[in-house]
C-alpha cells in the first residue's frame, strides 16, 4: 500500500483545527491550578487571545474563558502582569491563536469559542 496514502489521513487529523484546539485548551486548566505563584506567559497569552477573539462571537463562552484567564493570573501583581504581557513568550502565545483563528472559516468560529470554554472547565 502507498505509504503516503496511509499517512495523510492521520496527519490531517492531527493538524485539524478542532483537534489542535482541544489539545491546547486541555493543558490550560492544568497551568491555572499550578502550585507556583508565577504566571505562565504563554498560557496567559493564549487565553487572553482567545478571550479577545471570542468576545465578539460568543459572549456566554467568554464569561467562562475570562474566569480561566483570571485563574492563570491569580496571585500576580499588576506590575508582574505588565511584565508578563510584555514578554516574548506571552506575545508568541497570543499570536499563535491570532494566526490559528485567521485560518478558521467564519461558520466555525463560534463553535471554537464554545468548545474552548467547555474544555477549560
Amino acid at each position: 500500500m502507498n505509504m503516503e496514502l496511509m499517512i495523510r489521513p492521520a496527519a490531517r487529523a492531527c493538524l485539524s483545527i478542532p483537534t489542535w484546539l482541544a489539545c491546547a485548551w486541555l493543558a490550560v486548566p492544568l497551568l491555572a491550578h499550578a502550585d507556583t505563584p508565577s504566571v505562565n506567559p504563554q498560557a496567559l497569552g493564549i487565553m487572553e487571545s482567545i478571550v479577545n477573539y471570542c468576545g465578539r462571537l460568543d459572549p456566554a463562552a467568554v464569561v467562562k474563558l475570562r474566569e480561566q484567564a483570571k485563574q492563570l493570573a491569580q496571585g500576580a501583581s499588576k506590575r508582574q502582569l505588565a511584565e508578563v504581557r510584555n514578554s516574548n513568550e506571552y506575545r508568541e502565545g497570543y499570536d499563535s491563536v491570532v494566526d490559528l483563528v485567521a485560518k478558521v472559516d467564519e461558520r466555525n468560529a463560534k463553535q471554537i469559542c464554545s468548545e474552548t470554554s467547555v474544555a477549560t472547565k
